[in-house]
């Protein structure tokens, strides 16, 4: 068998269903990142589970996706909308010491 000698990178989260948020679950020999909305925000959806109980996460990698959405103005004060990120490296998984980055792009768009 081959050795793992290690990788230099950490793949996006891959939920059971393709842009559909997900409980989080990394495989042992995996490393993984991905994002959420957090239950705290002003504008929340049930699918993205409930902080630190239920939260579900999404591949916010390769995926272009609303994560909030509106039907009114807000308030003269505004919302606070809060994406959470997360990456886990699995118990076997030989990762690379070092540091990791990665550019999120979001849109904030009228409808």
């Amino acid at each position: 068998a081959a050795m793992d000698s290690g990788t230099d990178t950490i793949a996006a989260f891959t939920p059971t269903v393709a842009n559909t948020p997900d409980t989080w679950t990394v495989a042992a020999s995996d490393s993984e990142w991905g994002g959420r909305v957090r239950s705290n925000s002003t504008d929340t959806a049930v699918e993205w589970g409930t902080d630190a109980s239920s939260e579900k996460f999404l591949n916010v990698a390769t995926s272009s996706r609303v994560l909030i959405t509106r039907a009114t103005r807000t308030a003269l004060t505004g919302s606070l909308e809060i994406v959470q990120f997360r990456a886990e490296i699995g118990a076997s998984k030989i990762q690379l010491a070092g540091t990791y980055t990665v550019t999120v792009t979001m849109t904030a768009v009228s409808l």
